[in-house]
């Protein structure tokens, strides 16, 4: 029988308190988390990509030691249909060497991962997926027409994590927004010279 996953794709640059609230609930769903650590191919650059594929991955890794998480390397590309084809390609590969079941048709894959995504507005976003044109909406909601199940997680839970910002609010102010940081995230930031 097939393994059963929670899907969070994100740039986490930096991993702050709603990315893991979303990984939290996850696993409170009793699923395994996949983690897409998008833009992988994109150079790095101190304002937008500042942190690479290994050290968000490390990060996550300091929040969650001992958790059974799969890691899949996210690639950027400008077409929404290619995005997806390639994503739904490198989860049948990842998901398969990993755990030895045949994740190589989609709709094992539909089967087994529900896509997790947050409800911040300021992630809503317009673009085109297989001719049809979505507006304002979240780019998960491609996944819901294409057959996943998806579930939109809150950022602010609770009064003290007022997640209302976002990574990039953070990567500017790291000292005014350190609240919404794991404070061993913080101390890797401070010791990567951030």
């Amino acid at each position: 029988m097939s393994k059963k996953f929670g899907l969070i794709n994100g740039r986490f640059q930096p991993f702050h308190k709603g990315h893991q609230e979303i990984v939290n609930e996850i696993m409170l769903d009793g699923l395994i988390p996949i983690i897409v650590l998008g833009s992988s191919n994109r150079n790095r650059d101190k304002l937008k990509n500042p942190l690479s594929y290994s050290q968000r991955k490390k990060l996550i890794r300091k929040v969650f030691p001992n958790v059974d998480i799969v890691f899949v390397y996210g690639i950027d590309y400008e077409n929404w249909d290619e995005w997806y084809d390639q994503l739904m390609i490198k989860l049948s590969v990842v998901l398969t060497q990993e755990f030895d079941d045949n994740y190589g048709d989609i709709q094992t894959l539909r089967d087994s991962i529900v896509i997790y995504h947050n409800d911040k507005q300021v992630d809503r976003t317009s673009f085109e997926f297989r001719t049809k044109a979505y507006h304002n909406t979240w780019y998960t909601e491609i996944f819901s027409d294409e057959g996943f199940e998806t579930r939109e997680v809150a950022f602010v839970s609770r009064d003290d994590i007022k997640i209302d910002s976002n990574a990039r609010d953070i990567r500017h102010n790291l000292e005014g927004l350190k609240h919404l940081l794991d404070a061993r995230i913080y101390v890797q930031l401070k010791d990567w010279g951030w």
